[in-house]
């Protein structure tokens, strides 16, 4: 098992352990219905899920029925559809939990056309919750209001290629792809996912304008977002087998930035030991390095304990030891921030860089809890036992336990 932060377990332990209520079982995940759901195209899965879904209604009662809500076009006049496979298809989410609950949480998959897999974790997660009523879940329904959207991307989804969009709004799902290996602004195209805070709402497409607003607007306002995200492409060499990363979006306040540019990088043992002996010594100076400034930051402490509840699951969590030490030599991913080995921190890095990905765009439209997870190349059945227990966990943390990080 890899090593867990101790000084936020430690707080967590004094605060109440987590029970193993397993309230999503991660081990009923069954691979030969985890394979059956991949292989359908997209309008098969969505007639399926929606057929599934409406005879759920006739057994299921009070929290337990869900809602099928379609999208609406941002003009608010008509549902949203795109032409798929020569037909005109609907986005459809699916809303469960306490309509009136103050909290609302937002799960997005297949954001990206290629990212199949995580269609199927959205499936399970709905069933998990709704299929074999329980007081645990009653509980955890009661508590929050929550929108599934299985499928952002239909065209993407249809064809196996992510969403591309121009300066004009425009989107296609032709190729500026080659098996999956994806060249930003080709052309002018960027990535769909890229696009989500251009200024200038023409700028970026009718379908993610229409998201936008049903999440901001219809459904939300939303406390909480997830985005569950599978690398397909190169290099699958280096990143096989690994398990889930997390990708955390966090925008400090002006005063965080100033401190937090003031200090050092942990990387080297050295760094290491010079903490350990400025603990020690009684004219210790103040904070030196960023990874302990951040340990007790609420949004750190509340990603810290979901990446330990996915631990406790059994679940791998990906370890960027690789990152760092690129990093040392001047390659790689270069985030600005890290938190131990496993929780990456994207924000800053991409607002550097002029890009607002959709978690960051909803952080800065007020959502408090937004995190994307990666899950990486193995068995189909297991990316899905990933993505289930990131969710479990978002909802024992975030949602059951609050007094976890506050």
């Amino acid at each position: 098992m890899l090593r867990k932060d101790k000084k936020i377990d430690k707080r967590i332990e004094y605060k109440g352990k987590i029970e193993s209520s397993n309230i999503i079982d991660i081990n009923q995940v069954n691979i030969k219905e985890v394979e059956a759901w991949s292989e359908k195209n997209y309008p098969t899965f969505t007639n399926d899920l929606l057929h599934y879904l409406e005879n759920l209604n006739k057994n299921n009662h009070g929290y337990f029925k869900n809602e099928i809500v379609p999208v609406k076009h941002f003009n608010g006049k008509e549902d949203y559809t795109e032409l798929v496979g020569g037909e005109k298809k609907r986005i459809y989410t699916v809303e469960i939990g306490n309509p009136n609950a103050e909290q609302k949480m937002v799960v997005e998959c297949v954001k990206h056309g290629g990212e199949r897999i995580h269609r199927v974790t959205g499936y399970m997660f709905l069933k998990s919750l709704l299929e074999q009523p329980t007081e645990k879940k009653e509980e955890i329904l009661d508590k929050v209001r929550i929108s599934v959207l299985p499928v952002v991307d239909p065209m993407g989804a249809h064809k196996g290629t992510r969403g591309y969009v121009n300066r004009e709004g425009n989107e296609t799902n032709n190729p500026v792809i080659v098996s999956m290996r994806h060249n930003q602004n080709f052309f002018g195209w960027e990535d769909a996912n890229a696009v989500e805070g251009r200024n200038l709402q023409e700028a970026k497409g009718y379908r993610l304008r229409s998201l936008q607003n049903h999440f901001l607007n219809v459904f939300g306002p939303i406390d909480s977002y997830a985005s569950l995200h599978e690398t397909v492409m190169f290099p699958n060499l280096v990143f096989k087998n690994q398990g889930v990363m997390f990708l955390l979006h966090h925008y400090f306040t002006d005063e965080e930035v100033q401190k937090l540019s003031s200090l050092k990088r942990m990387f080297t043992s050295k760094d290491k030991i010079s903490r350990k002996i400025r603990k020690v010594n009684i004219f210790k100076e103040g904070t030196k390095f960023i990874e302990e400034e951040l340990k007790y930051h609420p949004t750190f402490m509340k990603a810290t304990s979901i990446r330990n509840r996915v631990r406790d699951l059994g679940l791998n969590v990906y370890d960027d030891k690789l990152d760092k030490a690129l990093q040392m030599l001047g390659q790689g991913r270069m985030a600005d921030i890290s938190l131990d080995e496993s929780l990456l921190m994207l924000g800053p890095f991409y607002r550097k860089a002029g890009i607002i990905l959709a978690p960051d765009f909803y952080v800065l439209n007020g959502v408090t809890n937004a995190m994307t997870i990666e899950t990486f190349s193995k068995p189909e059945a297991d990316r899905v036992k990933e993505g289930l227990g990131f969710l479990e966990a978002k909802l024992q943390v975030e949602v059951k336990d609050k007094r976890f990080y506050n």
